[in-house]
């Protein structure tokens, strides 16, 4: 009923709250592997959510993010979106 409802553009699975928290995001922070799988296998934009998940701790999302990384890269493209890559140059910053 998911997939019917994501195919037929009833459901924004990349919809952000007021906060600019994605389903993805709070999946992490709530430590819900199970939904963070079922998001990923959905096919929701992962964007930033590997770093999120090194941020809070949560290394088992950290490892399936990896493995999504790996099974999607494409031969010749950087593994290292432009947006993680700058995220990752503010967190540099502040160390």
């Amino acid at each position: 009923m998911l997939k019917l409802a994501l195919i037929n553009g009833y459901i924004d699975m990349n919809c952000v709250d007021p906060l600019g928290r994605g389903a993805l995001s709070i999946a992490i922070d709530g430590e819900n592997l199970e939904m963070v799988e079922l998001l990923i296998v959905m096919g929701v934009e992962t964007k930033e959510a590997l770093l999120h998940s090194v941020d809070v701790g949560f290394v088992e999302a950290a490892e399936l993010l990896l493995e999504h990384e790996e099974l999607i890269h494409k031969e010749g493209e950087p593994y290292v979106s432009p947006s993680f890559e700058s995220q990752l140059c503010k967190l540099k910053m502040f160390q």
